[in-house]
Formats: structure tokens, C-alpha cells, sequence
């Protein structure tokens, strides 16, 4: 490989910090328009799975030692690091750590600006790629979550970025802060033990370098952490023990169309903007693939999203008693599924040429290759987990185009169709949930007890004492719903907060919210599951 001089190599690795602020920029706006619509002091309820890490880390603060309480895969370890300063500066709130992720993930976007400018990437093009990742409904909506995903992407973005300046500079204290970068990624997820893999393989590309003790340590010492990290949370009794799932067609086949096609669909800006530079063979080979498959997974009863968990309804809103709203209705779905074959037959048509001939020189395509192989052997597949393979499609999508007239407006028409659709999927979680709980605290505040609602999988967590135990042959009582009394036997059932009423219940009481994505009025209701059930006050 050709040496780059220290001159050079400044030079090239230089961010520019207005263009480097500018996806910060977007995202924080977008964040702004939500917190007008929810005010903060309304989303004080957990998301997701976040009431696990938010517990554990309030926990933590307050001097009790680690707890995982059986219902986790992650050690979570350095996202815990990063967000406990804000618990002790601002105190014990959801809201709080929220930002903080949201924080992390500006941090992430501009590690991601670097990363393209170090890869040649024009600024331009790096600045819609990196819009790309703010204005992506998947990293969008898990910013705003005290979920791993994000601060683990943000931390190996980051470790990426410092290595390739260190590397490219030959200046040790990058390599350091990398290492440290590194390390909190490898300790909060296993599967960013990659990271120090693609340090590894970037840095043997430069004799010198690699024959020097030091730069070999900042290398090692991060995966030999997060090793002994992995290893002392599987020898714990309070955690989920993570068994490798055996590759197979079936596996393989999802991910690899799926994930082409979820990709495509975030990188679409960067497509539209030089559809030209695409091969033509190469684009009608791959559309006609791409829509074939897709038929054969209609006839299987499946379309877009594939894989679930995030979108379209939320981990919690499917565990919730009651029909709840449809957002994506089968119209919806039949449109996403044919923009993203088209999507995904232009980046393979854009991009498998610049793949092909640097996938070994690029860090973000290792990294993205690596994590893909990850996933053939998780023995969980959700959406999110697709989410470190956006750095390396919004790569070979800007890179692919090569120096092609570049079309701007339908890349930014685009862009602001995917950051509208990430800011209205928002709103509508938060709206939801907080009609949800709000009505379940009404509930708490006329002497009902917490063990006796049915709220969905965050409130169910939130208000237990009781460690899951994942058992799903216990019988559910009353209004709770059998995935709930799986994790949470002690639930009675005698009351639910319910999407719809349930023909043999009782409305206490009911409270209104509205929807972007379904515009009107909608109503969460407060059931009592039979007459007996009512409160000695019924609530108003």
C-alpha cells in the first residue's frame, strides 16, 4: 500500500466543522420540533427495553451494586459509564438519559463525517450520508431510547474515525483515545468486539506501524476487554445466557435480502442523487432478483418490515391488550416492499464495484461485513440489529456513484421524507405511551395496584419487584396477555390499560391522543376485568 506522508495525512483526515455539525444540526432540529409536540415533562415512561437499563443504572448510582435482574443479553457497561454523570448532575430520569443518547449520537454522526472525508468521500456527499443517519426512522427513534444500540454504534463510529487519523497521521495519541473508544463500545455490546478486529486489519496494512508494541496494545487491549467483559456477564446468574444460533438457508436468505433492502431504502438520497453512475445490466439483474423474492415472500404471507421489533409497532405497543392502530396498513406495506427492491437493485447496480475492489481498505466496509457475519449467528434477529450496517451502505452508496453530475433536490426531497416519517413515528410512540401512562398513574393514584394492571411490557417491567423468568407455559390470569405472564407471573390481570375496549370488561376511564401518522382523535382506555374488579372509588 502506498505510505501517506504526515502532511498528506493531516490534511486529508481535516474535518471542517461546520459541514461536520451539519447532521448534528438536522437531528437536533428534528428533536426540537418533537419536544414542542411531547413536552419533556410529558415523557417521563420508558421505551422499549430501556426501563431494564434505566433501573439498573439508577441502581448503580445510588450505591446498590449491578443487578440484571435476568432480562438482558448485554453487559450495557459502557453506556452505563456515559450516562451516569447525567444521572448524577440532573438526577434519577428517563428523559435524562434520553438526551444523553441523543447526545451520543451526534457525537456518533460526526465520527461518521470523519470516517467518509478519511475514505475520499467528497464533503458534500459526507454530508448527506450523514444526514442519512439522522434522518433514518431505525437510528432516529433509538436515540431516543436509553437502548444500546445507538451509544454501542456511536462508540465503534468514534473508535473507527480516531484509529483511521492516528493510523493515517502515525500519531499514538489518536491510537489511545481509540482504544479507549473501543473499549467502551466492546463493554456495553459483544458484538462490537469487532471493532478492534477492523483496527487490527486496518492497522497490519502499515508495516511500520504494526512492528511497534504500543500501537499492537491499543489494539488488543480493547478486544481483551471486552472478552473478560463477555465472559464475566455469561458466568453471572442474574443475566440471559446468549447461545449461538446454528447458520442456516432459511437465516441467511432474510438477512441477506432483508437487510439489502432495508439498507437501500436509508441510503436512497445517495442513490438519487447520481442514478446515472448505475450499471444497467447490473440494476435490471438485481430488480428482477429483488422483486422475485419479494414475491416469494408474499406467497409466505410476508412483506416490509421482514424483520420486526422497531417498526412498525414497537416493541410494548404488540403486547399491549386491545387492537391497536394500524400504521402500516398492507397498501403501505406493498409500496415499501417495491421502492425497496428498486432501491436495492440501484445500490447493488451503484456500488458492487467500489465493494469488490475496497472492502479490505475501508474500515466502514469491514466493519459492515463483519457485522453482517455476526448476525448469521445471533440467536435474535430484529430490525435494529441492522442498524451498524448503515455506516457502510451510506459508504458504498456515496463512494459507488463515483464522479458523476450529482442531482440534489431528489436526494434532499427524499432526505426530508425519511426525517418527516422518523419524526411522526416519534410523536407517535410518545403519544401512546403517554396516554398509556397516564392512565395507569391515575389508576396507581385510587389504590390499584401496580401487580394488578396489564400494561404492556414497559410498565409491567417498570412496576416489578420480580426478576422475569421467561417461562412461557404460565397460564395468564385475568386481562394479561400470555407473553406478559411468561416474564411476569405475578400479574393478576384484574385491570388493563387497553388500545381498544374487550368485549367482558368494564371502561373506568379513558384518555384521548393523537397521531400523525393516523390523524384524528384516538382514545386509550383504563378496563376492569369484570364487575368485582372495580375500585371502592371508580376513577372520576
Amino acid at each position: 500500500m502506498t505510505p501517506i506522508n504526515h502532511a498528506g495525512a493531516r490534511w486529508l483526515t481535516k474535518i471542517r466543522l461546520p459541514l461536520a455539525a451539519a447532521a448534528p444540526l438536522l437531528s437536533a432540529i428534528l428533536w426540537g420540533v418533537l419536544f414542542i409536540a411531547v413536552h419533556p415533562s410529558r415523557q417521563e415512561f420508558p421505551l422499549h427495553d430501556d426501563w431494564l437499563y434505566a433501573r439498573w443504572l439508577f441502581d448503580l448510582a445510588r450505591g446498590e451494586g449491578i443487578n440484571y435482574r435476568g432480562l438482558t443479553v448485554m453487559p450495557l457497561l459502557g453506556q452505563w459509564l456515559w450516562a451516569l454523570p447525567f444521572v448524577r448532575t440532573f438526577g434519577d430520569s428517563l428523559v435524562t438519559l434520553r438526551l444523553s443518547t441523543i447526545l451520543l449520537s451526534w457525537i456518533g454522526m460526526v465520527a461518521l463525517m470523519d470516517l467518509l472525508r478519511q475514505a475520499g468521500v467528497p464533503r458534500g456527499r459526507a454530508v448527506l450520508a450523514t444526514a442519512c443517519l439522522a434522518a433514518n426512522p431505525y437510528f432516529f427513534l433509538l436515540s431516543g431510547t436509553f437502548m444500546s444500540d445507538v451509544p454501542a454504534l456511536s462508540f465503534s463510529l468514534v473508535a473507527l474515525a480516531l484509529s483511521g487519523r492516528a493510523i493515517r497521521g502515525e500519531r499514538f495519541a489518536w491510537m489511545a483515545a481509540a482504544a479507549l473508544a473501543a473499549t467502551l463500545a466492546t463493554i456495553t455490546r459483544q458484538n462490537a468486539l469487532v471493532v478492534p478486529l477492523v483496527m487490527a486489519a486496518f492497522l497490519w496494512q502499515h508495516p511500520r506501524l504494526r512492528a511497534r508494541p504500543a500501537w499492537n496494545a491499543a489494539v488488543l487491549l480493547p478486544a481483551a476487554l471486552g472478552g473478560v467483559t463477555a465472559l464475566w456477564f455469561a458466568s453471572r446468574p442474574d443475566t440471559l445466557r446468549l447461545v449461538p444460533a446454528v447458520p442456516n438457508w432459511d437465516r441467511a436468505a432474510i438477512l441477506l435480502f432483508a437487510g439489502i433492502h432495508t439498507l437501500a431504502l436509508a441510503s436512497a438520497p445517495l442513490l438519487l442523487l447520481a442514478p446515472a453512475a448505475a450499471s444497467a445490466r447490473r440494476f435490471y439483474l438485481a430488480l428482477g432478483l429483488f422483486l422475485a423474492v419479494a414475491f416469494a415472500y408474499v406467497l409466505d404471507a410476508q412483506a416490509f418490515p421482514y424483520i420486526g421489533n422497531t417498526i412498525p409497532c414497537f416493541v410494548g405497543m404488540g403486547d399491549v391488550p386491545g387492537s391497536r392502530p394500524v400504521l402500516i396498513n398492507e397498501d403501505v406495506q406493498t409500496l415499501i416492499t417495491v421502492l425497496g427492491c428498486i432501491a436495492a437493485a440501484l445500490l447493488i447496480a451503484t456500488s458492487a464495484g467500489y465493494i469488490r475492489s475496497n472492502w479490505w481498505r475501508q474500515p466502514l466496509l469491514l466493519f459492515t461485513m463483519l457485522h453482517a457475519l455476526v448476525l448469521l449467528f445471533s440467536p435474535f434477529l430484529y430490525d435494529r440489529y441492522l442498524i451498524p450496517l448503515l455506516p457502510g451502505a451510506f459508504l458504498a452508496a456515496a463512494a459507488g456513484s463515483g464522479a458523476e453530475r450529482a442531482r440534489p433536490w431528489p436526494a434532499l426531497i427524499t432526505l426530508a421524507v425519511l426525517a418527516f416519517l422518523s419524526v411522526a413515528l416519534m410523536h407517535d410512540w410518545l403519544a401512546w405511551s403517554g396516554a398509556k401512562w397516564s392512565l395507569g398513574r391515575q389508576a396507581l393514584a385510587q389504590g390499584i395496584a401496580a401487580c394488578d394492571i396489564e400494561g404492556g411490557y414497559e410498565w409491567d417491567g417498570w412496576h416489578s419487584e420480580v426478576p422475569g423468568r421467561w417461562n412461557q407455559r404460565a397460564r395468564p390470569q385475568g386481562l394479561t396477555t400470555p407473553f406478559m405472564a411468561g416474564i411476569f407471573p405475578h400479574l393478576t390481570g384484574k385491570y388493563a390499560l387497553s388500545f381498544s375496549p374487550i368485549t367482558g370488561t368494564t371502561v373506568l376511564e379513558t384518555e384521548p391522543y393523537r397521531l400523525w401518522l393516523l390523524p384524528g382523535e384516538h382514545r386509550f382506555y383504563l378496563l376492569a376485568d369484570s364487575p368485582r374488579a372495580l375500585p371502592p372509588h371508580r376513577i372520576r
